[in-house]
């Protein structure tokens, strides 16, 4: 796609690819989700059968190393959706812990957008 600008942002210690695109930020998934230890198969599968998370579902190309990759990516506005679908019970039990702080950053997130601030 043209007009997209790469960012590398760092989170919880790792690099996450951000693509600006039409004026709006995109998370590269693939990375996403081996930073994290989900199976990135299983993880696209999922995000196709949403309804919601599928119709955001963007193919981008970005430079590497070892030529230009194809990447699906999600806006970053949909990513806390496709954090609170993942069942941590279903997960590897050494990625867990990884999930279960990621969602509850997730939670906090929206309770501080949602609820007003208390005095």
């Amino acid at each position: 796609m043209s007009n997209t600008k790469l960012e590398t942002i760092q989170f919880h210690n790792q690099q996450l690819i951000v693509l600006n695109y039409q004026d709006k930020p995109y998370v590269a998934m693939k990375p996403v989700c081996e930073n994290i230890g989900l199976n990135w198969a299983a993880q696209f599968k999922r995000i196709q059968r949403h309804h919601v998370l599928s119709q955001g579902v963007v193919m981008m190309t970005i430079p590497s190393k070892s030529g230009a990759q194809e990447y699906i990516c999600l806006p970053i506005s949909m990513i806390n959706g496709w954090l609170f679908g993942i069942e941590t019970s279903r997960a590897k039990p050494e990625i867990r812990a990884t999930l279960e702080q990621y969602q509850l950053e997730c939670f906090d997130v929206l309770y501080s957008h949602f609820m007003p601030k208390v005095a």
